[in-house]
């Protein structure tokens, strides 16, 4: 596994940010404490998603279908439940927040996130 290193972003680009938390949306890069986080395509997609809505809950079904382009008819989304999103969210957590810093994502009970600074 290669080496995480300290990384510093062009100050040009599109850009999120969340505490130390950051991404590049032209170059799909990810930073967490200037360091490269090394994110899939689909995390990438998550985590924008989420950036762009910092202390919004977000169901599942709505991840699903803005990140996975999946089309849900309304009595699809009352029960939606989804192994892939909580997969990636998992996946995602294990990499946004896995240094020192606070934790930024939330799962909120009965499958929501939220993406925030600072406990709930």
């Amino acid at each position: 596994m290669a080496e995480s290193s300290v990384i510093n972003p062009p100050e040009s680009s599109p850009r999120l940010q969340l505490a130390d938390l950051e991404l590049d949306l032209l170059r799909c890069r990810a930073y967490r404490d200037r360091q490269f986080l090394p994110l899939t395509p689909k995390e990438f997609g998550l985590l924008a998603f989420l950036m762009q809505r910092p202390g919004v809950v977000c169901v599942g079904w709505e991840l699903a279908e803005q990140v996975w382009k999946m089309k849900l008819h309304i009595h699809d989304k009352r029960n939606f439940k989804s192994h892939a999103v909580a997969v990636a969210m998992r996946r995602l957590r294990k990499k946004v927040d896995a240094g020192p810093g606070p934790k930024l994502l939330h799962t909120i009970r009965g499958g929501s996130y939220m993406l925030a600074a600072g406990p709930l």
